[in-house]
């Protein structure tokens, strides 16, 4: 039993269930496999429970336990109602998050085995995160009952002075209700420093390599985890790029950005930008890839003479499409209609759940001539459309 419910990791949107039973690792499987609604109660499923475990009982089916085990899991998993923490953190809430996520945006790239991150096991990963936190936070809390108002302290006041005051205040009180002598304590803070001074100096390494050599990453897979704070545009200025870098990892067939911010990206030829919310312009014809977005738009706008490639666009509204023949979800410029061509493997997959998709194809002429000027801050310059 502990192998299926044991999670390896965190982001693990499978729940630790067996790679052998193909529907638990499809949207929804759970309920499929219970035979019931996503909306079920507490007592439909433990009714369902009863009747499918008579059937799956080792003692029944033959002495295979493993079907049985599986509907221990997940009925565990759909039971959970989060206790003391809230209905926010149950294991039953997680798992419809990442069903839904997985049933709108059902992509990733695989490069030579390396693959790009889907958006369920990121957003996974997050409230996973959140979710050990706020147990930290309800154990402080039953032995310092203000550790909660210290919280909201933090969160609202503006001095950086008050800030860390706060924080040391915060960090005393978690180690000590964790039980850690002084020492103990010095110790841990001590690591977290040397872990955060390696992760600086490995973001500055990166981007002093980047600037000076970026094309070399240009062969690479870009897998880009955008938090949002501006809005992002895949241009075709190669010589230009701006990246509001939260974090990074540097494999070796893929790049694995966090992105914030306004930021201008040219020169890679295969994507998979994700986001919970953006506002997206692709203008590189010569970029491929999956483009998921929960809350957003996207914009694509191609000269009407430079790409002749399969779209699939999907979203609750898709404007503009003057230009294009539609086949279901997929798009294709008239003049390269022919044939089956909506057999063809999409070069770009974009969906968005909440929000606007737009596909526009202008004219060389007007593309030569425009330009637009952008001042952030200090810095200005031109991208050519």
């Amino acid at each position: 039993m502990s192998e299926l419910v044991r999670q390896v990791q965190l982001g693990d949107i499978t729940f630790g269930t067996p790679r052998d039973i193909e529907l638990l690792h499809t949207p929804w499987g759970y309920y499929r496999f219970l035979g019931i609604s996503q909306s079920a109660t507490r007592e439909e499923i433990d009714k369902a429970y009863r009747e499918l475990a008579r059937k799956l009982h080792p003692d029944v089916n033959g002495g295979d336990s493993k079907p049985f085990q599986s509907l221990q899991h997940i009925v565990e998993i759909l039971r959970d109602d989060g206790g003391e923490l809230g209905i926010e953190h149950s294991k039953r809430r997680h798992y419809d998050e990442v069903c839904s996520l997985d049933s709108h945006f059902d992509g990733f790239i695989d490069y030579n085995g390396d693959r790009t991150r889907k958006l369920s096991e990121i957003i996974l990963r997050n409230l996973e995160v959140k979710k050990k936190q706020a147990e930290t936070e309800v154990e402080i809390t039953k032995k310092f009952p203000e550790f909660p108002e210290l919280k909201r302290k933090l969160e609202t006041t503006t001095s950086q002075r008050e800030k860390e005051g706060i924080a040391e205040q915060m960090q005393k009180m978690a180690a000590e209700a964790a039980g850690l002598p002084p020492e103990a304590q010095r110790q841990i803070s001590e690591l977290f420093k040397g872990q955060r001074a390696r992760h600086e100096t490995q973001q500055r390494q990166f981007i002093d390599a980047f600037r000076s050599s970026h094309r070399a990453y240009f062969g690479k897979v870009l897998d880009v985890f955008y938090v949002g704070g501006g809005n992002v545009t895949f241009g075709t200025d190669r010589n230009y790029m701006v990246l509001g870098l939260v974090t990074h990892d540097n494999r070796q067939y893929v790049l694995e950005l966090v992105l914030a911010g306004d930021c201008y990206i040219s020169g890679f030829p295969k994507v998979h930008f994700k986001a919970p919310q953006a506002n997206v312009v692709i203008i590189d014809p010569n970029v491929e890839g999956i483009f998921h977005i929960v809350n957003g738009c996207v914009e694509l706008v191609y000269e009407s003479s430079t790409y002749g490639g399969v779209i699939r666009a999907r979203a609750p509204r898709t404007a503009n499409v003057q230009g294009f023949v539609q086949r279901g979800d997929l798009y294709v410029p008239e003049r390269f209609a022919t044939g089956n061509w909506w057999e063809k493997k999409p070069s770009v997959d974009i969906a968005v759940r909440d929000g606007d998709i737009t596909l526009q194809l202008r004219s060389p002429r007007l593309s030569e001539s425009k330009y637009i000027l952008f001042d952030r801050g200090s810095l200005e310059y031109i991208i050519k459309y």
